[in-house]
């Protein structure tokens, strides 16, 4: 019994302790956090006058945070470079804040060099914060299900920032910059700028699980009523990270701040696999312990 209590410690260890190490990334190491909040968290920083992270998570939970650091025991420190719908009528995208000209995409994970605005390019300009509380009256801006069940897929954020460096995964230079959060598709044309970095962070907000709110679809002005399922809230940071001369973004991660509803980032493969060794470590120490059992009784009737 005391194996099989350690055995089960260290599949479970194998599958979930661990994902601080592989989380998302990378991020600048002055960011690398983790004193606050989780091992691999990070801190965005503060007081750049716009509508913080901190803010946002105000807005929609109601509390009283005064700055980035106190929200780093919320973030999601796993893989959230691919996500997939959880809720049987679909997931949502609703808006909360952004600094201006930027735009909420989506893209199939087999296909992220197309596109999708569910919020159109519309949803922009909103630094002070949400353009609604949620209520019938004053709805979010939000839109639903863009991909069907069971579809991977990630977010991006398409900036008029402009720096003009990045290629996208495309290979041809935009007039925007576009980031994806899969940090392995953030490269730029510039020799100059290395940007491979992780321009999303993931908020978990369970404590809005089973609300309700109202949300506007902006393309059609529907208004639909909506109850929080998994609910994220992503922050998105819109200019280059790391230049070789030093110089680098604000990295306040808040240029685009959208609460996710009915959809869970995709366990990443080698955390799947190895929480299926540590099951199988367990069946077959059952399987021998059972065995065993069977051979001595055996033994004993004989």
């Amino acid at each position: 019994m005391k194996k099989l209590l350690i055995l089960t410690i260290f599949a479970v260890t194998l599958a979930f302790g661990a994902k601080g190490a592989w989380a998302d990334g990378p991020f600048p190491v002055q960011m690398t956090d983790g004193y606050f909040g989780p091992a691999g968290s990070v801190t965005p920083n503060t007081g750049t006058g716009e509508f913080e992270v901190y803010k946002s998570i105000n807005a929609l939970l109601g509390t009283n945070y005064t700055n980035n650091a106190q929200v780093d025991s919320l973030e999601s420190t796993g893989n959230t470079s691919t996500w997939m719908q959880t809720g049987n009528g679909g997931y949502s995208v609703i808006g909360v804040g952004a600094a201006a000209t930027n735009t909420l995409d989506v893209y199939n994970a087999a296909t992220p060099g197309t596109l999708i605005s569910p919020l159109g390019t519309g949803f922009s300009g909103v630094p002070g914060g949400p353009t609604g509380n949620g209520t019938i009256g004053n709805p979010y801006i939000g839109a639903s299900s863009v991909f069907p069940v069971g579809t991977d897929f990630g977010f991006a954020i398409s900036s008029a920032y402009s720096s003009p460096f990045n290629v996208g995964i495309n290979g041809t230079v935009s007039s925007v910059d576009t980031w994806y959060s899969n940090p392995a598709y953030n490269s730029t044309s510039n020799p100059a700028v290395n940007d491979n970095y992780d321009h999303m962070l993931t908020y978990n907000l369970d404590a809005l699980s089973g609300t309700t709110m109202y949300v506007m679809d902006p393309t059609t002005g529907l208004t639909t009523q909506v109850t929080l399922e998994n609910p994220y809230l992503l922050a998105f940071e819109d200019q280059p990270i790391n230049f070789a001369d030093g110089s680098q973004s604000d990295m306040d991660y808040n240029d685009l701040t959208i609460l996710v509803n009915g959809a869970a980032p995709v366990p990443e493969p080698v955390t799947v696999a190895l929480f299926g060794v540590g099951l199988l470590a367990m069946a077959g120490f059952a399987m021998r312990r059972k065995l065993s059992f069977i051979a001595s009784n055996w033994a004993f009737i004989g």
